[in-house]
């Protein structure tokens, strides 16, 4: 494209996602990964997004970069939540060549409620 004498160009940017995951599971003296667990978005962006746990972890995909609140819960055990900061790709603290979508990893650890 050449252009001669004034124009107006309009830009689009469009924002880089990230995507959450980890496992679920049990804390000790019980063992092992926890299914149909929910996992959510309790605040921050994209509040109100949930998944289900499978036997190999969960998975948020997607999601806007910020500062989150995430719960894992289910009917028989403790929830748990865990604040996080999720820096923008490309920001200091993360290296400019990772690809996106940008992964971060948080694991949950639920406490059964009565015995195993």
């Amino acid at each position: 494209m050449k252009l001669t004498g004034d124009a107006t160009l309009d830009f689009a940017l469009d924002r880089v996602r990230v995507a959450i995951f980890g496992t679920v599971r049990e804390a000790a003296p019980c063992a092992g990964a926890i299914q149909d667990a929910q996992v959510e978005i309790v605040s921050g962006p994209d509040a109100g997004i949930a998944v289900t746990s499978t036997p190999t972890g969960y998975q948020l995909r997607n999601i806007n970069w910020g500062t989150f609140r995430l719960r894992a819960a289910k009917t028989g055990y403790v929830p748990a939540d865990v604040s996080m900061d999720v820096l923008s790709p490309g920001s200091r603290g993360v290296c400019d060549e990772l690809p996106a979508p940008y992964e971060v990893r948080q694991d949950f650890l639920l406490q059964r409620i009565g015995s195993c």
